[in-house]
């Protein structure tokens, strides 16, 4: 009985949070993941130019053996 009284509280809570700002934990969490994304591609960009870097010395060095 305990147990689902706290469930029940908890659930009621947390519509209540939702109600009142779910408009603003939306937008944080979209521009958050924004973020994010940009850093990954970036990340991934720099890779991207490493390894055409590796490969361009890789391939001058077989030419040159």
């Amino acid at each position: 009985m305990r147990t689902s009284g706290a469930f029940v509280l908890g659930a009621i809570i947390g519509a209540v949070v939702m109600w009142l700002w779910g408009r603003e934990m939306e937008t944080y969490v979209e521009e958050t993941a924004g973020k994010v994304l940009d850093r990954g591609g970036d990340a991934l960009r720099r890779a991207e130019e490493f390894l055409q870097d590796t490969k361009a010395h890789v391939t001058e060095a077989l030419r040159t053996g």
